[in-house]
């Protein structure tokens, strides 16, 4: 209950509107290691090894569209504090970006899980720090320059900069959304992701104007 008056209380944490957003999870197919699934809205690991990849293609989503990712993350045992779903939501194929929220605080990271550097050339990491038995939930609002991020109702990133960061311009990169569950070696990590909304703002279209026609009672040749 702390978690939710104090999200209550920032009114600037994004929410999705169905009278102004898309709702990008219709018609959207989910893969498990490139092997497609029949989601539920949950997504759970336990008595797994390794890295497991959950894709989800969303049709209504452009490359180049600022969206937002809204889920709850629970991990109710680790291997080590780097036991954690990773949220990857920009990628080309080969360079990524993606959020890392681990038992011993945050970071925007690479495809490799290397921490990005700010503008200054500073590390990404913040305190904000997954606990083990807790439902955290997560926001990411993504551009293709900046991604601000907040947790537990806290903004932590505030449209980091993707285009000068100090690891080179990551900026431009299509949207991707993988979430990746990183289980370890010992099969005692037991991770969950659920509650995932994933939106963009509706696109306006504007009308077209009438071709003008000729009045003969207000018009003059």
């Amino acid at each position: 209950r702390i978690y939710k008056e104090k999200e209550e209380e920032n009114p600037d944490i994004p929410r999705y509107n169905p009278e102004t957003d898309q709702d990008l999870t219709e018609n959207m197919t989910v893969t498990r290691n490139n092997t497609q699934i029949s989601y539920t809205g949950v997504l759970e690991e336990f008595q797994t090894t390794g890295n497991i990849n959950y894709k989800f293609n969303m049709p209504s989503l452009k490359s180049n569209d600022t969206y937002y990712i809204r889920a709850s993350v629970r991990v109710d045992s680790q291997e080590d504090a780097n036991s954690t779903p990773l949220i990857h939501f920009r990628s080309d194929g080969t360079t990524s970006v993606g959020l890392a929220f681990r038992g011993g605080g945050t970071y925007i990271v690479n495809q490799n899980i290397f921490d990005i550097k700010d503008e200054n050339g500073n590390s990404s990491w913040r305190s904000a720090a997954r606990v083990v038995g807790r439902t955290h939930t997560i926001v990411i609002k993504s551009t293709p320059e900046t991604v601000s991020v907040w947790i537990d109702g806290s903004l932590v990133y505030d449209e980091f900069n993707l285009k000068n960061s100090g690891s080179g311009d990551l900026s431009g990169l299509p949207n991707d959304l993988t979430i990746r569950f990183v289980q370890g070696t010992k099969g005692v990590t037991i991770s969950k992701t659920f509650n995932l909304q994933v939106w963009k703002l509706k696109e306006t279209v504007i009308p077209a104007r009438p071709e003008p026609e000729y009045n003969s009672e207000t018009d003059a040749l």
